[in-house]
């Protein structure tokens, strides 16, 4: 089967990046020549040779999921275009129910084109860039000091697995025995003392096996259900960190428990063409989110200019900084700016709640529905949790039936004063209310809510926010009053330390709207076609090192760390710190795949000390196709594809409405027709899901190898496994990987994009794969819950708070005399994390960041644009590896003066100041590795971030989400 039949060189890609171009003379186009070229959604592709091919794929330069269109010349990738058949990047209607070939002209010479942003369509420069890594390398010198020697593969395997004295010729290695991955994983005997010095603090059971002295971290990991098949079904173990803290796992957490939709199911936004008043709190669109061109062009395109609601539509953006979705809100006369002081969103979110219940701008009739009977009397197909009641005595957690002496029920509510239980009621309870049964007192959620708001006055919050008086008021009436109003959010409130009530305070407003599922109300996202693979498999067990979804339960009364029992996500920011203390137990090795926390994490000077220790993490490996922060302080590193180079499949996001689900597959190199080895241009790279496959059947892992899909499917490669995967589940009786596939001719398999309400156009028609639910204002799971560190039960209600530490005491008011700056960051179009700044093709647009200020701040401090500052933060450290490091915590940096700003804020764009993949030197084989100064330009943040003052050794995390404070560190900014 010739799946790719494309050489593995790219000769012309360095002449046209790093010489001089010849350009002939081209005569003009005519008119009609350009006419031809057009179609519905621009101009197409740029014409290519009748041997050209296309091959679609999805996108990974962001995490939007979007489907590509590759262009394949001579075996060498000419060209990215979005794919039209992706919802993403086209819009349209099928003529049934799938989406089928013949339903766009897309081919080379189509009128069908997808769009595709300035990162996508720079994909071509990642695959052939010169920074990529092309062999396995071990260390020869001590962690971080860059210099390697590169070895074979069955070298890098057989060490990685096997142990031993792997660093004797390292000074102060030389007797150091490495347990290898092999005896690791194989190890079923429990975790004792000799493993762990905080036996006291063990649940009942114990941490689990001593094969959990493993540790997966990832990033952007788009390769499961492979990667999680590695670690919890062969491995077995509990420990597959991943990057969620520090990017989205609380706003998940939030969504899912607020609106009671499956886990994973990734977020909601507004539907965006049809939403009348649109609310963003930190949420960038245009810039920043995922869909990013999805989002930017539902908005730009149906809400401002052809929705039929345009013409009244208003944006309003909550941020402290300009972004160029308020920049488009003003210019457009569509919307406005209000520019929230960084970490003080709850003020804002409860004063607007308090307006509105104060004021009645809400949808009483909704809220007082118990049940689904109820709502379907009303038309409606979602009820919530207003009407249950409470108990006032910890824990708050909602009065059962039986405990109210009333039979079998989950809930409680009042009618007319009465307890009922929830489930007989046929139509409307008391909303605003309260009852006392056996001598207790139990309140409605929504009278707790309403008292909870009551604490400030809305005076009170407009002052701590900093905002013109009668700003809250007025937009919470002119919410409450639009025909669809949505508030949306993404990181702005919630990664903070307070992160999760913040989630919970936003989606609060949208359900006293009644706007959830609705047609243009805010959606949340949905379930993406799956398959599957079967096999034997091992069962993860005990407490995963990071503590997320596990609850304290030790001897002693409280723990000497954070637990995170209701972090859905994991909490890896937590890991690298309590990793130093052999918390709760001490690990062996650690596999560092797609993943950057030496760069990326918030007071990321704890991280980069944990990977520096040999004792504390004993054998570290990386798979990588970079040179990255965290790679080069790694023991070795295996060498990974890009992801034009390997197979897998992603969903995407809402504001898509339809089910979708895109295959990611090689667009270049070759694929073995008999053994179904794939190599992409480097023929000594493999993908990661090989070299896992690899390190399975080392170790004598199940679900891998012979028969390691059930009998007679065998899985030694990637291509093996995804083929098996995409002929089960939702592609039963489809051939897998077959080249004539519509999966494979498409680029994945997608409904049709016009099928996104119900019949009667009220509802979205496939949200969170769970269409009539239940929502829940009320967290009673939180409140059922306590804070490890104090024993005190966490709140199920928002709250009024800022920058809070592990114990849930805001930090100390005097810091902000010393340090009265607040750190704030924001993130460019053309970048994302550690993934475009080596991309010296979106380096060029910006060749660096600044530190932006308010020429308020700029007049006082005697700087204008182009002047270097120097900042730190309470906590910050010195950084030997960041050269703008000055010692003793301070960083310099270039000020760009900017009313885009709102005064008394830093802020810095993200993924800029690399040290790692290729900017900085370093040697291999005793010879210099590719590096361009380029690539290092300009300033990160992350060594600012104030460190928890009860911890002292991470930042600020949300204890119930786990989320990190990203916003509002205090800082001390003074001119060079």
């Amino acid at each position: 089967m010739k799946v790719l039949e494309n050489p593995i060189t790219r000769r012309t890609f360095l002449k046209v990046s790093g010489g001089v171009a010849a350009f002939s003379q081209i005569q003009p186009a005519s008119a009609q020549q350009w006419l031809a070229q057009v179609g519905k959604a621009g101009s197409k592709a740029d014409a290519v040779g009748p041997d050209a091919k296309i091959i679609r794929s999805v996108c990974l330069m962001c995490h939007s999921g979007c489907g590509i269109q590759c262009t394949i010349q001579n075996g060498e990738l000419v060209k990215i275009d979005g794919n039209p058949y992706h919802p993403n990047t086209y819009d349209y209607v099928s003529k049934g129910d799938i989406v089928e070939e013949s339903d766009l002209d897309g081919g080379l010479n189509g009128k069908d084109v997808g769009t595709l942003c300035a990162k996508g369509q720079a994909g071509i420069y990642a695959l052939y860039s010169p920074a990529r890594l092309k062999h396995p390398m071990k260390r020869v010198g001590p962690r971080g000091s860059g210099k390697w020697k590169t070895i074979s593969w069955e070298q890098a395997l057989t060490e990685i697995v096997d142990g031993g004295l792997l660093f004797k010729d390292v000074p102060g290695e030389e007797t150091r025995q490495v347990e290898g991955f092999k005896s690791i994983l194989n190890n079923d005997k429990p975790i004792g003392p000799e493993d762990s010095d905080y036996m006291d603090e063990a649940p009942p059971g114990g941490y689990g096996p001593k094969r959990n002295q493993f540790v997966w971290a990832h990033g952007r990991n788009e390769q499961s259900p492979l990667t999680p098949r590695f670690v919890g079904g062969a491995a077995g173990v509990p420990n597959m960190l991943n990057h969620c803290d520090r990017c989205a796992g609380t706003f998940y957490n939030v969504v899912e428990h607020t609106l009671n939709v499956p886990p994973y199911e990734i977020g909601a936004y507004a539907d965006y063409e049809y939403t009348t008043f649109l609310i963003s709190v930190g949420s960038n669109i245009t810039h920043a989110d995922y869909p990013g061109q999805t989002r930017a062009r539902y908005l730009q395109k149906f809400a401002k200019r052809t929705g039929p609601d345009s013409k009244g539509f208003k944006h309003v953006i909550v941020d402290p900084w300009l972004s160029p979705a308020a920049a488009k809100a003003l210019q457009s006369g569509k919307g406005e700016w209000i520019p929230l002081k960084p970490s003080t969103d709850a003020f804002f979110l409860l004063g607007m709640l308090r307006w509105m219940i104060d004021n009645k701008g809400y949808k009483a009739d909704f809220l007082a529905l118990p049940n689904e009977q109820a709502a379907k009397k009303t038309g409606r197909r979602n009820w919530s949790d207003m009407t249950y009641l409470v108990r006032t005595k910890e824990p708050k957690l909602y009065l059962s039936g039986k405990d109210a002496g009333l039979g079998q029920a989950d809930y409680v509510v009042l009618v007319n004063g009465k307890p009922t239980l929830f489930h007989e009621v046929d139509g409307a309870a008391d909303l605003d209310a309260e009852v006392e049964i056996k001598g207790e007192k139990f309140k409605t959620v929504f009278r707790m809510l309403r008292e909870r708001a009551h604490e400030k006055t809305i005076e009170e919050c407009e002052k701590i926010c900093d905002i013109p008086a009668g700003t809250i008021s007025r937009l919470a009436k002119e919410f409450s009053s639009a025909k669809r109003p949505v508030i949306e959010m993404f990181r702005g409130p919630i990664q903070q330390s307070n992160g999760w009530w913040n989630g919970q305070a936003l989606i609060t407003l949208n359900i006293l709207m009644d706007s959830i599922d609705r047609k243009g109300g805010y959606i949340p996202g949905h379930k993406a076609y799956g398959g599957s693979v079967g096999g034997p498999s091992r069962k993860a067990v005990g407490v995963s090192i990071d503590r997320h979804k596990d609850k304290y339960q030790g001897k002693k009364a409280t723990s000497t760390r954070p637990w995170y029992p209701l972090a859905v996500r994991t909490v890896t920011s937590e890991f690298f710190s309590s990793v130093k203390q052999g918390y709760p137990y001490k690990i062996k090795a650690y596999l560092n795949y797609y993943n950057d926390p030496a760069y990326t994490t918030p007071f990321n000077s704890s991280v980069i000390e944990a990977m520096l220790d040999v004792k504390a993490i004993p054998l570290t490996v990386s798979i990588d196709a970079y040179m990255g922060e965290t790679t080069l302080l790694c023991d070795y590193v295996l060498p990974d594809s890009e992801y034009l180079e390997r197979f897998g499949g992603f969903k995407t996001y809402p504001p898509v409405k339809t089910q979708v689900a895109g295959l990611r597959q090689p667009v270049v190199g070759t694929l073995d027709p008999k053994t179904k080895s794939y190599r992409g241009i480097h023929p000594d790279v493999q993908t990661a899901d090989d070299t896992l496959i690899q390190l399975a059947i080392r170790c004598g892992l199940p679900g891998f190898g012979k028969d390691g899909g059930g009998p007679g499917k065998d899985i030694f490669t990637s291509w093996q496994f995804w083929n098996e995967y995409y002929k089960n589940g939702d592609y039963k009786g489809e051939p897998g990987l077959d080249p004539e596939s519509r999966l494979v001719k498409l680029g994945g398999k997608f409904e049709n994009p016009g099928k996104q309400y119900d019949a009667k156009g009220e509802y979205t028609r496939f949200p969170g794969g769970r269409q009539v639910r239940g929502m829940y204002v009320y967290a009673a799971h939180v409140a059922a819950n306590k804070n490890s560190m104090t024993g005190k039960y966490y709140d199920g209600l928002p709250q009024y708070r800022m920058i809070i530490d592990c114990k849930e005491n805001e930090i100390d008011p005097a810091l902000w005399k010393e340090y009265p700056f607040q750190l704030h960051t924001h993130k460019d179009a053309w970048h994302t994390q550690t993934r475009t700044m080596n991309n010296l093709w979106l380096a060029s647009i910006k060749p660096q960041n600044f530190a932006e200020i308010n020429p308020a701040d700029a007049q006082k401090m005697g700087v204008v644009t182009g002047d270097w500052v120097k900042v730190k933060s309470p906590s910050s450290k010195h950084i030997s590896y960041v050269e703008t490091s000055m010692g003793d915590g301070w960083y310099k940096m270039q000020v760009r003066v900017t009313s885009r700003i709102r005064p008394g804020v830093f802020s810095v764009s993200n993924s800029y100041g690399r040290w790692g993949a290729g900017g900085k030197a370093w040697a291999a084989d005793g010879k210099p590795q590719f590096y361009d100064k380029r690539i290092a330009a300009g300033f990160s943040v992350n060594p600012l971030y104030m460190a928890d003052p009860v911890l002292k050794d991470r930042g600020m995390l949300d204890p119930v989400g786990g989320g990190t404070q990203s916003y509002g560190t205090p800082l001390r900014v003074e001119k060079v």
